[in-house]
């Protein structure tokens, strides 16, 4: 057997990550697409057969992401074995909305993942907006790590909290993140910045209420 981590799905054809980094096709049996029984993150064993790679069992897992489907009374998921869910959060545009960084923490709550809150775009923060120390320690005392960056700029040094970009970098070390905030508040770039230009993900233009295209 082969130890694997799943790191794409697409129908029934799995991208496995080996322990060395090399990246192989497989397929998984029909009893194990059922229910969400195969997705991304998961750890699963694999199987060399004549005609490719089979995914023949999978471990268990240690957290999951979904979404309830209220029609049907069951949860869709989507992901499994995250570390850390990175809450991203913009100073400038789009505006600051404390409700939307709740409700993301009662979702990682209900994942069993660890939260964390990023502030971006610092560099055009307006401390007439709302008060960014204030929310920081809001979310301290929630037991919430939180950092202040401007994903453009990995040398911005931090000028209202005591953790900045170089921290977010070495607390997300070896780490599996998945990233969520509004459209806009720089999510493609702060991961493209995060991993030195390795992974550059595709970003469009703010429009004028400040969300992305």
């Amino acid at each position: 057997m082969i130890q694997a981590r799943v790191v794409k799905s697409d129908k029934r054809v799995f991208d496995c990550r080996l322990d060395d980094g090399k990246i192989i096709s497989a397929t998984a049996l029909g009893n194990l697409l059922k229910e969400d029984t195969v997705v991304v993150g998961d750890y699963v064993e694999l199987e060399e057969q004549s005609q490719g790679h089979i995914i023949k069992s999978v471990h268990p897992r240690k957290s999951e992401i979904f979404r309830m489907l209220r029609r049907e009374s069951k949860k869709k998921i989507t992901a499994a074995n995250c570390d850390l869910l990175i809450v991203l959060s913009s100073c400038s545009r789009p505006a600051y909305k404390r409700g939307i960084i709740d409700r993301f923490l009662v979702r990682a709550h209900q994942w069993g993942i660890t939260p964390i809150v990023v502030f971006n775009k610092v560099d055009e923060y307006d401390p007439s907006e709302f008060d960014l120390k204030f929310e920081a320690e809001r979310l301290k005392f929630l037991g919430v790590e939180c950092f202040e960056i401007c994903a453009l700029d990995a040398d911005y040094k931090p000028k209202y909290l005591s953790a900045g970009f170089h921290d977010l970098k070495n607390r997300l070390h070896k780490m599996t993140s998945i990233f969520l905030g509004q459209s806009g508040v720089g999510k493609s770039q702060t991961i493209t910045a995060l991993s030195a230009g390795k992974v550059e993900l595709k970003t469009g233009a703010v429009g004028k209420v400040g969300k992305g295209s």
